[in-house]
């Protein structure tokens, strides 16, 4: 999985995983890549070092309309894929199906906006295999963590309970607050 978002003043691209690369081609062994981004080729490397391209990708050939963009700076293994040309990059000797590190790039003074992608999350695959994918998320996250989650639901009952409370004192010809008068209720 690998994210697109803004943070701050700066665009930051972050993945990890493990890629099976079985039903792939090993095409060019061991060469260099310019950390980008690349909307309108579908054409995203992040991370540093050599790598290893592949062929037999498929999926979409775009995910916005910009031209090529190159990153501010990256940490971790080089990892990518171009999905106009159908091709996946991996660290140069990669073992497949091993668990890659967190690798990331950062666009400093950008935004998402500037670099031309669109928001959604894209998938290319070479088979129907758990790793034998490569999605690319761009923009926030459509469901809050866990606690986010819990949080607010606490939040929406208290104050669900609050007004019902406030609603039955007022509404059930109670005589004093908090005493209720109608026998249904």
């Amino acid at each position: 999985m690998v994210t697109v978002v803004q943070q701050g003043a700066n665009v930051v691209v972050t993945g990890s995983g493990a890629i099976d690369l079985s039903g792939l081609s090993l095409n060019v062994p061991n060469v260099g890549g310019l950390v980008a981004i690349a909307p309108g080729s579908a054409f995203i490397l992040f991370g540093q070092g050599q790598l290893d391209l592949y062929t037999g990708v498929s999926g979409p050939s775009s995910f916005g309309q910009g031209g090529g963009t190159s990153a501010s700076s990256a940490s971790g293994s080089a990892v990518g894929i171009e999905g106009a040309e159908g091709f996946l990059f991996v660290p140069a000797g990669y073992t497949s199906s091993t668990p890659l590190g967190v690798s990331t790039s950062t666009y400093d003074g950008l935004t998402l906006s500037f670099l031309g992608v669109t928001p959604g999350i894209y998938k290319w695959s070479w088979g129907t295999g758990v790793n034998q994918n490569f999605t690319l998320q761009i923009g926030a996250t459509a469901a809050p963590d866990g606690g986010s989650t819990i949080a607010l639901l606490l939040l929406g009952a208290a104050f669900c309970l609050a007004g019902r409370k406030s609603r039955f004192a007022n509404s059930c010809g109670a005589k004093h607050a908090g005493e209720i008068s109608d026998p249904r209720l």
